[in-house]
């Protein structure tokens, strides 16, 4: 799970801050995603991926990153990104 909170943290430093939502963080992680598995056949890390009306939701990451949306959201600079 931390590769994967990594990974968000990383994609989230590359987000402009009045940019930076659920939506944006899911879509782009489904992308990331996608585009590994078709490139190698591998799975680039665990998930599961849910079909909502906006777009992906992988509800880990939901979950973990709505209940302190502020500081993971905004602090991108004190994790060591991959």
């Amino acid at each position: 799970m931390e590769k994967i909170e990594n990974l968000c943290y990383h994609i989230l430093s590359k987000i402009p801050k009045n940019r930076r939502a659920q939506l944006f963080l899911n879509k782009y992680l489904f992308f990331t995603y996608g585009y590994y598995y078709s490139a190698t056949g591998n799975e680039p890390f665990p998930a599961n991926f849910y079909a909502w009306k906006y777009g992906p939701v992988e509800m880990n990451i939901y979950h973990n990153f709505l209940l302190e949306p502020n500081k993971n959201m905004t602090s991108v600079h004190s994790v060591i990104l991959i």
